[in-house]
């Protein structure tokens, strides 16, 4: 009996150093999991940043896109406004430039008109300058006829 007592004894302390075995291998199976599941964790945290991170400097490029695209519009609406302004004036300097020479064009108008009036006046009063002085030579001659006649 004390061989089977014995027996059993042995076979008890091989099952608990098996289960103490199983159970340090089943930790350190855990342990493992564990580790493999925190490695997934930090993977997928490394992921996700790198993801956030690359989200950002989509983010960030389609800003400066955005930016880019604002100052290219704003130039554009500029040179435009400059365009504009620029033909304004060229059609300002053209009416002006056009009332400048009506102007000229009336005053020469008045000017002949008035230059034909005093020539009209001048040639008229030449004309009764002619016409009295061939009356005057006309009395002239007929007083001179009279008196040679007489």
């Amino acid at each position: 009996m004390l061989q089977y007592e014995q027996k059993k004894l042995n076979e008890t302390a091989q099952k608990l150093k098996d289960l103490e075995k199983q159970r340090i291998k089943e930790r350190e199976d855990q342990i493992l999991a564990e580790k493999e599941e925190y490695k997934e964790k930090e993977k997928e945290l490394r992921l996700k940043e790198q993801q956030e991170k690359v989200e950002e400097k989509e983010k960030r490029a389609i800003e400066q896109q955005q930016k880019a695209e604002e100052k290219e519009r704003k130039l554009r609406e500029e040179e435009l406004k400059l365009i504009e302004e620029k033909e304004q004036r060229e059609l300002e300097a053209k009416v002006e430039e056009e009332k400048r020479i009506k102007e000229e064009q009336e005053k020469l108008k008045q000017w002949e008109l008035k230059f034909d009036e005093e020539q009209k006046k001048r040639e008229e009063e030449l004309l009764r300058k002619y016409y009295r002085n061939n009356q005057d030579d006309e009395k002239n001659t007929s007083e001179e006829d009279k008196t040679n006649n007489n």
